[in-house]
């Protein structure tokens, strides 16, 4: 069953002189699988969203958040259920890295939840190989002799080893390197395929959503503001500029030259796929002029 959220609303500090109203009638559907996008800028109640989905926050009304179809509101006793289900990866997770080898370290959240020991260590393995890692390289080593890229891979790898059906992560390659950025993203894809889950992506880098998420919500000043589909939502150059968030160059691009030619279609946001409707373009140009 799908994560529903209906009319969520969320206040720190409710009551007192400072409180602040972090979402607003915040409405949406996560559904079983595919790789849903949350873009917006730093304080527009991404995060704050997000700690809802697996109890960190828990609602202020009832029936504002269902997690297969349990209201969250109501929830009594050890949310270990929810943890498993809905595993969240915060922003520079390897901060939070503590044991001494890598082994130790995937098998703390399996234990914690009460997984079985002898589950655990094919559980271990698994989410290694799903992060691109092998095991019997990794297993032995000390997580703090990583490179950024490896130890944000063991950080995600941690929480895959508890075999969620979401795995929302936010912000998942600040302060990565080009090259490790994509292949994280890349990697992030096939893990999403190969376990055919539910991938939750948080970030205010427009591209990076643009090119892996299949459904976009834009969150300003802690609402939704627009949501749908990848493409439907970052043709929407206007409004996007309005909520002062930068459009992917390649829709830049297509959407300036589909004013002049309505043939362009805006389906690409990949250099090659950009690249190859510029082609189609200066082709029909050509023939037009009779070149």
């Amino acid at each position: 069953m799908p994560i529903q959220i209906n009319h969520l609303s969320f206040t720190y500090d409710k009551g007192l002189v400072y409180e602040k109203e972090a979402l607003k009638d915040i409405t949406m559907t996560i559904p079983d699988q595919g790789i849903i996008g949350i873009i917006g800028h730093s304080g527009s109640g991404k995060s704050t969203l997000i700690q809802h989905f697996n109890g960190l926050i828990l609602p202020q009304k009832k029936n504002t958040i269902l997690v297969d179809g349990t209201d969250l509101y109501k929830v009594e006793g050890s949310l270990s259920w929810l943890r498993k289900k809905v595993g969240l990866v915060f922003q520079y997770p390897e901060n939070q890295l503590f044991e001494e080898t890598i082994e130790k370290e995937l098998a703390f959240g399996p234990k914690n939840l009460g997984i079985p020991e002898k589950d655990i260590p094919s559980l271990i393995r698994h989410s290694l190989e799903l992060v691109g890692l092998k095991a019997e390289e990794y297993l032995d080593r000390s997580p703090f002799t990583l490179s950024g890229g490896e130890k944000r891979k063991i950080a995600i790898a941690d929480i895959l080893a508890m075999n969620p059906t979401y795995l929302v992560l936010d912000e998942p390659t600040a302060g990565l390197d080009p090259v490790a950025r994509k292949e994280l993203l890349l990697n992030i894809v096939q893990i999403q395929k190969q376990q055919n889950m539910t991938v939750v992506i948080v970030s205010h880098d427009m591209e990076e959503i643009a090119s892996v998420s299949e459904y976009v919500y834009v969150m300003s000043e802690s609402e939704i503001k627009v949501q749908g589909p990848t493409l439907d939502v970052f043709s929407q150059c206007n409004t996007l500029r309005e909520l002062q968030l930068d459009v992917p160059e390649p829709i830049q691009i297509l959407s300036t030259l589909q004013k002049v030619d309505p043939e362009v279609c805006i389906r690409h946001v990949d250099v090659q796929g950009t690249t190859q409707e510029i082609l189609s373009f200066l082709e029909r140009k050509r023939g037009d002029h009779g070149v």
